[in-house]
């Protein structure tokens, strides 16, 4: 009779953990528009990428020319080259993106953080094709939250992501670690405690 109950839990327990992989997965060929379940999994991948970095995973969720276009980010990299131009995105390849996660300093290697943890969903919407959705930031223990929005666009047919625009309050983000002055007309670095008090 144990042995028999022991099965039964045995088979209940394999036939749980296999519903909920499957369920995180996604096929490789995508028919129709992208549903909710599909969206909660593609932004929960992406914002993944930024709290502990896994570049296989990366290497199969984007298309080989993936832009990542982001003001806030730029800013915050003294003598970017495209800062100030809409146009120029903070990343230009799926490679360039992978490599810059990968950089010492990078903040996408928190491994005692999920992303509910660092990257809390306020709301969420879809297209077909693409997704938006609110969230708030919190980078290091004690500094406030930062507000942020991104909107991502999806390959027709398929997950993998093609685009993607992602700001949030970057002059925040630098006072709530320290910085007394935001900017950089002051001198090169984004953070200069010596301008504080000049705007």
């Amino acid at each position: 009779m144990q042995i028999s109950t022991f099965l039964a839990f045995l088979s209940a327990f394999i036939a749980t953990a296999t519903a909920t992989s499957s369920a995180d997965n996604l096929d490789k060929h995508r028919h129709g528009c992208l549903t909710k379940r599909e969206v909660n999994i593609l932004r929960s991948r992406r914002l993944n990428f930024f709290v502990n970095f896994d570049a296989t995973l990366a290497n199969q969720s984007f298309v080989d020319d993936f832009k990542l276009y982001s003001e806030g980010n730029k800013l915050l990299i003294p003598g970017f080259a495209g800062a100030g131009n809409l146009s120029v995105p903070q990343y230009d390849s799926k490679a360039s993106f992978i490599t810059g996660q990968l950089l010492p300093g990078s903040f996408a290697h928190n491994p005692n953080k999920t992303v509910d943890d660092m990257f809390p969903i306020t709301i969420s919407d879809h297209g077909c094709d693409s997704f938006t959705f609110r969230w708030v930031g919190y980078f290091f223990q004690g500094a406030p939250p930062v507000a942020a929005i991104d909107f991502v666009f999806v390959q027709k047919g398929s997950y993998l992501i093609e685009k993607a625009w992602s700001e949030y309050d970057s002059g925040g983000f630098l006072k709530g670690v320290g910085c007394a002055f935001v900017g950089g007309t002051c001198g090169t670095n984004a953070c200069e405690p010596a301008c504080a008090g000049t705007i």
